[in-house]
């Protein structure tokens, strides 16, 4: 999928093993993207269309979840562009949605994750695209709201997100990809971690789900 070369037998066979490890993180993580999907993520953040700046040097999973979670949040971004545009010109059938049918389609998303949930207690595939939903439904609370409970919540979970992120990024530390360890944790230092960002929303919906798995709700919506 990566076409990367090596140039000699000991680099390969590193390679080969890091490898297997980034396609099993992708698989476990990501499985809910295609292989073009997950092309296109590589050629768009190369394209910098995320508007990121830097581009790394070393592939690792963190790096992998880094492209893939930027191509989840520009995606998820561009859907609700395109709803709140409102086109009134006919396109190409195949890509032409009318606001309800989005609106239809993201309720069927949540409801279908929430049936996921249920059964795993994980929430799996990305969260951002629900939870930017539910907050522009106005089922959950924004996160900038005044209310100090509400503000208090959130950091809470922010808080509780940067500590697992540090914990997991620490478990992971090689000699390969120190590079990368540093950069998230410069990151998470300056507040502009968006591994910490979406597992903190991730930890907002578990609460949210758990709360209507304890009333005995099938549905949430």
């Amino acid at each position: 999928m990566f076409n990367i070369k090596a140039s000699s037998k000991t680099e390969k066979k590193d390679l080969d093993v890091q490898m297997l490890v980034i396609i099993d993180f992708i698989r476990s993580e990501f499985g809910f993207l295609t292989e073009e999907e997950i092309k296109e993520a590589f050629k768009m953040y190369f394209s910098k269309k995320f508007g990121h700046k830097e581009i790394f040097r070393i592939l690792d999973v963190i790096v992998v979840s880094d492209v893939l979670n930027c191509f989840i949040n520009y995606r998820s971004d561009s859907l609700r562009f395109y709803v709140q545009k409102k086109q009134n010109k006919a396109i190409e059938s195949s890509v032409s949605l009318s606001e309800e049918e989005v609106f239809n389609l993201m309720t069927e998303t949540i409801n279908n994750r929430y049936s996921d949930f249920l059964i795993t207690g994980e929430i799996n595939g990305t969260v951002i695209d629900i939870f930017k939903e539910l907050i522009h439904r106005k089922i959950l609370p924004m996160p900038s709201d005044e209310n100090p409970k509400i503000a208090e919540y959130y950091q809470l979970k922010f808080s509780i997100a940067e500590k697992q992120i540090k914990e997991e990024i620490a478990s992971e530390i090689s000699s390969k990809n120190k590079n990368s360890i540093k950069e998230e944790i410069l990151k998470i230092k300056n507040k502009n971690s968006s591994k910490v960002e979406i597992r903190a929303r991730k930890l907002v919906l578990i609460d949210f789900f758990n709360k209507h798995k304890k009333n005995g709700d099938l549905k949430i919506l």
